[in-house]
């Protein structure tokens, strides 16, 4: 997956991708937690790394990489979102 700054101002780190409604029968196996904080809670995420300087430049593309367990075959749908909260969310 694939997360770009959009707007004109750079965003500093720390930088979350949560998988909200997460296909029931898929799992994220790289996780780096669930959301207690930021409702949907329960949702697995995973820590976006922007590199040296800690930014997220205007129009910088960072690619996140998602592996899922998948045993029933079935389509995995999710809604991703983007958290740049401290502490974890």
């Amino acid at each position: 997956m694939h997360i770009e700054n959009n707007g004109i101002s750079p965003i500093p780190e720390p930088l979350w991708l949560a998988l909200d409604n997460l296909s029931p029968s898929a799992t994220l196996l790289n996780p780096d937690g669930t959301t207690a904080v930021l409702a949907p809670l329960g949702s697995p995420y995973v820590s976006v790394q922007v590199g040296g300087d800690g930014l997220l430049r205007p129009h910088e593309v960072k690619t996140v990489h998602l592996e899922f367990l998948n045993p029933s075959g079935d389509p995995i749908t999710y809604a991703p979102r983007v958290l740049d909260v401290t502490p974890a969310p």
